[in-house]
């Protein structure tokens, strides 16, 4: 398998849809093997059934259930755990990431990066959000003597990963994650 698409959710069947039909379409552009892992983290609306008959229609979609909502990162957790991808896209599944965006992604990572991470220039969140995002980028600037701009991060990973700009960690799981990465690659 060449690519995995992680793509947690909660609650999303008002988009699932679209979004499928949106990543299938780009996928399809690559012409590679390639997986759509779901993890429905305890959504209590259609987005269970929904996802059922996407696998039916389509084997490329996988599900993975959670019994109740863990929460975002543990739903990552579980796609990198299951996924079978060379290269792996964590998006969140509410289109605020264009899955139009990743074959360039892609891209960056078969010219030899490990990592492609992006940060995303406009929000619809409030203004107290922004800040705090724009609060976290600059703390993560200075704790990794690196500038962090919509482009690339390069790390000794095993496997590849893409991270969208939609990718959240908690404080704890923001440091282990940013120790194991070299934090060299483009400035």
């Amino acid at each position: 398998m060449k690519y995995s698409i992680i793509l947690p959710v909660y609650n999303e069947s008002e988009n699932l849809q679209q979004l499928y039909e949106r990543i299938s379409k780009v996928m399809a552009k690559l012409k590679s093997s390639y997986e759509v892992v779901f993890i429905n983290d305890g959504s209590t609306d259609r987005t269970g059934e929904m996802l059922v008959a996407l696998h039916k229609k389509d084997s490329v979609v996988k599900i993975i259930n959670f019994s109740r909502n863990f929460g975002h990162q543990t739903a990552v957790s579980a796609g990198l755990k299951y996924c079978t991808g060379d290269m792996v896209a964590i998006l969140d599944s509410d289109l605020q990431d264009p899955p139009e965006v990743l074959p360039d992604f892609f891209k960056k990572l078969e010219s030899g990066y490990d990592t492609v991470y992006a940060v995303r220039k406009n929000r619809k969140e409030t203004a107290w959000k922004k800040f705090a995002y724009s609060s976290y980028y600059r703390i993560l600037k200075a704790l990794a003597n690196y500038v962090i701009l919509a482009g690339s991060v390069q790390g000794p990973q095993k496997r590849q990963i893409l991270i969208t700009p939609a990718m959240r960690a908690t404080k704890k799981q923001a440091k282990k994650n940013y120790e194991l990465l070299s934090l060299e690659g483009e400035r």
